[in-house]
């Protein structure tokens, strides 16, 4: 019975490493879509840089693309999909 109890203990913890590992790249992507949006903002009503203008829209153009691979690629059934879907 200790067998068995350890194994599932062991399956909960890398369940639970691999949503909190999802989480922080979520929450990392999100504070530089934050941090650049300002500069995206700002750069449209006031004459700028043509290069941070660039940059700071790349950046928040990256926020949802990254996210939605981050989280196929975290799950097997969605990864294994997707891969098919490529392959064809």
């Amino acid at each position: 019975m200790n067998v068995h109890t350890a194994g599932r203990r062991d399956a909960q913890a890398k369940a639970h490493i691999t949503v909190l590992k999802s989480l922080g790249c979520f929450l990392i992507l999100y504070i530089v879509y934050i941090l650049a949006s300002p500069f995206s903002i700002t750069s449209k009503s006031f004459p700028a840089d043509l290069t941070a203008l660039f940059i700071s829209e790349t950046l928040m153009a990256a926020y949802p693309s990254l996210h939605s691979v981050i989280l196929i690629m975290r799950n097997p059934r969605m990864k294994q999909t997707c891969q098919r879907i490529l392959w064809k």
